[in-house]
C-alpha cells in the first residue's frame, strides 16, 4: 500500500496535535473527515505509515476483537 501524501501527513499529524490525550479508535480520532475516506483502505494505510514512522505523540496500543486498532494520544 501506498504511504500518504506530505499533505495527508501534515493534516492527519494537525488533528492529532489537536486531540487530547487519550485511548481512540480511527473512527474516532479522525471523525471529523470520515466520510470522506475509506474506513478499511484509510486503517490499513494509516497503520502501515504509523510503522513507518511518520507521526508523533500516537502509540498503536491493540488491535480488538472486532479488528479495530486502539491508539493512545499522549
Amino acid at each position: 500500500m501506498e504511504d500518504f501524501t506530505n499533505e495527508q501527513i501534515q493534516q492527519y499529524q494537525s488533528i492529532i496535535d489537536n486531540t487530547n490525550a487519550g485511548e481512540y479508535e480511527l473512527n474516532i480520532l479522525f471523525n471529523s473527515i470520515w466520510e470522506s475516506i475509506t474506513p478499511t483502505t484509510f486503517g490499513k494505510q494509516f497503520k502501515e505509515n504509523y510503522e513507518k514512522g511518520f507521526f508523533s505523540n500516537i502509540t498503536h496500543l491493540t488491535i480488538r476483537t472486532d479488528n479495530h486498532n486502539l491508539y493512545k494520544i499522549s
